[in-house]
């Protein structure tokens, strides 16, 4: 994602585009895998592999509000890949000693020691931090913009998955289970609904899954339209969201005034005059 400078106020559809690409591939590999009608093996690894992600996608959006202070603190391409760099290392050191604390000693010492631990890390970490060197290193323009940009969608990314983690399950089961309820009564507007299966479960869990990375896309595109260069203004900007979560009336304020101070920054970042949204 690149910038010529704060003055740009066009949509960077080209940047909108390749920011979209990885997500919107992702979500169109979990649709493939949800519509195939049955898989040899009913272990229930899919489950697993879903649960994964939540940490993983956690992690990512740690790494990308790292890349986006890395361009805030930008004085040379150098200088921002060692930034980076120091800052991953920060955070893995802080990942180890939390897994070290949740598994023991010995649990942690025995996932060390598995090569199906390093299988999984080593491919995830060495694209994690070939992505940020690159995006570094190569990158040409105005990095105040980059760092507005990127900080913004990170802010969103991590939104995004509170809110795919909770409440949105519990409101779609809650949902599913009236609808089922009428339909066992014999309600005709009901009737259309599927009978629940294992088979039926994969399938949605895999649908939602894909749900979520189509809207990573559109967050990782939204940095880079016109009306993102408009406002400096974020996806989860509002208070709305702490409401659905059920957080307390005195965060929600912290939080909402803590968000306005961040997009006055971004809107400096952007060469904006101040804005109110």
């Amino acid at each position: 994602m690149e910038t010529t400078g704060p003055l740009v106020r066009s949509s960077n559809w080209q940047a909108a585009a390749l920011s979209a690409a990885i997500p919107l591939l992702v979500a169109a590999g979990l649709v493939y895998a949800a519509l195939q009608p049955l898989w040899d093996d009913d272990s229930g690894d899919w489950a697993l592999g879903l649960l994964v992600l939540i940490p993983l996608e956690f992690v990512r959006a740690l790494v990308a509000s790292i890349l986006g202070d890395s361009f805030k603190n930008y004085r040379s391409p150098g200088y921002a890949v060692n930034y980076f760099l120091l800052s991953l290392g920060i955070l893995a050191a802080m990942l180890l000693a939390f897994t070290a604390y949740m598994l023991g000693v010995r649990g942690f010492i025995d996932t060390m020691a598995s090569a199906r631990t390093w299988a999984f890390v080593l491919p995830v970490a060495a694209v994690i931090v070939a992505d940020g060197m690159i995006a570094l290193y190569f990158f040409r323009g105005d990095p105040g913009c980059q760092a507005a940009r990127i900080e913004a969608a990170a802010d969103d990314f991590g939104d995004l998955l509170g809110l795919a983690v909770y409440p949105t399950p519990l409101v779609l089961a809650a949902i599913y289970g009236i609808l089922y309820y009428f339909k066992q009564d014999g309600r005709a507007f009901a009737s259309w609904l599927p009978d629940f299966s294992v088979e039926r479960l994969r399938s949605a869990a895999l649908f939602y899954a894909a749900c979520y990375f189509v809207a990573k896309a559109a967050i990782a595109a939204y940095v880079n339209t016109a009306t993102f260069n408009a406002s400096g203004c974020r996806v989860f900007g509002g208070g709305w969201l702490g409401f659905i979560q059920g957080r307390k009336e005195e965060d929600r304020v912290k939080d909402l005034q803590k968000e306005r101070e961040r997009a006055t920054q971004r809107r400096r970042a952007l060469g904006l005059n101040d804005f109110r949204g």
